[in-house]
């Protein structure tokens, strides 16, 4: 039988101090990388407090030769199904977060997003960019990458889309970043997943398809992507198109895509 726990915030008067004390943090992380009891020496409050929300209790792993990339689907899938059936204002409050990676995986969270740059607390760990540092964090962005492309039509493998997103991240992390959410992720990838199914074992366009991935300059076919997206939804409103529309026209876009680049136009990607 599962062990059912609650859920937690971080302590406000400590997320204060944690904010006001980057330097301080981050030196702390970096001391004690296999436990958080140095928050109690930040400030001496309860560091969580309990939430009535319950959930089964669960675990993330971590990699054994210390690369979170390889871990990472399978520590997403777990994420997502342990927590999906919170109510979404508990999913989107960077203190429920910041209680799974100061307490109950800090670990984890140490090995996910080392503490490698000056700025990587404060953007990835601490939120500092509001909503948008969603995407930064690694479990919450972990967790909205499968809520986005999970496909319970899929009768042989609902994570199909999301492990397609997950092996090359590029295919979902402009889309999400630029804040879009729902069906227009979900057609997107989905698209982006039928292009490459359609040309990758194509001895013709194999290295077409790779070219694109692999892009020109700082473009390639998930940024072109993006920014059709972005300029075709400028004059309407995406989120009220049938789910079919929008699908075929995301479809014809990047079909076009891979066409200019297969005959040399590797710039057009950059449009």
């Amino acid at each position: 039988m599962n062990n059912i726990i609650n859920i937690y915030f971080i302590n406000e008067k400590l997320l204060d101090t944690i904010n006001s004390n980057p330097k301080k943090v981050n030196d702390f992380i970096k001391q004690n990388p296999y436990d958080s009891r140095w928050l109690k020496d930040l400030l001496d409050v309860p560091s969580f407090e309990a939430r009535k929300q319950k959930i089964n209790d669960f675990e993330l792993k971590m990699s054994s030769d210390g690369k979170y990339k390889n871990v990472e689907f399978e520590n997403a899938i777990t994420l997502y199904e342990h927590i999906k059936d919170l109510p979404r204002y508990i999913l989107v409050d960077n203190r429920f977060w910041l209680w799974l990676e100061f307490d109950k995986f800090y670990r984890v969270a140490v090995q996910s997003m080392p503490l490698t740059t000056d700025t990587r607390l404060e953007y990835s760990w601490l939120f500092k960019e509001g909503k948008r540092g969603i995407w930064r964090n690694t479990f919450a962005r972990s967790y909205f990458w499968v809520e986005s492309t999970v496909d319970y039509s899929n009768t042989k493998d609902i994570y199909e889309l999301t492990r397609f997103v997950f092996e090359k991240t590029e295919r979902i992390r402009h889309l999400t970043f630029d804040n879009k959410y729902g069906k227009i992720v979900f057609c997107t990838i989905k698209a982006e997943k039928a292009i490459y199914d359609k040309y990758i074992n194509n001895e013709e366009y194999k290295e077409t398809i790779e070219k694109c991935e692999r892009g020109i300059d700082t473009s390639n076919i998930y940024t072109f992507i993006r920014k059709a997206i972005s300029l075709y939804g400028s004059a309407r409103i995406l989120d009220f198109m049938d789910e079919n529309d929008l699908y075929d026209i995301i479809y014809k876009k990047l079909d076009k895509a891979v066409q200019e680049v297969h005959v040399g136009n590797l710039e057009y990607l950059k449009k």
